[in-house]
């Protein structure tokens, strides 16, 4: 989940690189966004209120940057080392139980796989859509 300035900000320069067609100004915009995304979370970080404050907003960014990154990756391995624990002590599991808890690790390596896959073959039509398309004639190519 975004904050709002993080929302605003991104329909922002999402809107402006949907009207900029060289790609080595799209990457310059890119990252440019991504040091100011630094620039506001350093800001946050650096302004010094009630210590309260201080720490709850410090655990924000936390859990955005690194505690819900790790989520599916911890959680498949806890399923499958429940499943281990169940396994060796004698705990009887439904088959179909077992089979969702031993292959919660299998399941996260095949999302990730399938996620980056996705997001290759979106970078790659989007590419032939720009080659095909002509922009000084406005029609499409062979």
């Amino acid at each position: 989940m975004a904050a709002p300035y993080e929302s605003s900000l991104n329909g922002f320069f999402s809107l402006v690189s949907e009207w900029i067609d060289d790609d080595d100004l799209r990457a310059k915009l890119d990252f440019e966004k991504e040091k100011l995304k630094f620039e506001l979370d350093k800001t946050l970080l650096s302004t010094s209120t009630t210590p309260t404050i201080d720490a709850f907003v410090k655990l924000l960014i936390a859990t955005r940057d690194i505690i819900i990154p790790m989520m599916r990756p911890v959680g498949s391995l806890a399923l499958a080392g429940f499943a281990a624990y169940c396994a060796s002590t004698g705990i009887e599991l439904p088959d179909y139980v077992q089979v969702m808890l031993y292959g919660a690790p299998v399941g996260y390596g095949v999302s990730r796989h399938n996620d980056k896959k996705e997001k290759e073959k979106t970078k790659r039509a989007k590419i032939k859509h720009e080659e095909l398309y002509d922009e000084d004639n406005d029609s499409w190519g062979d």
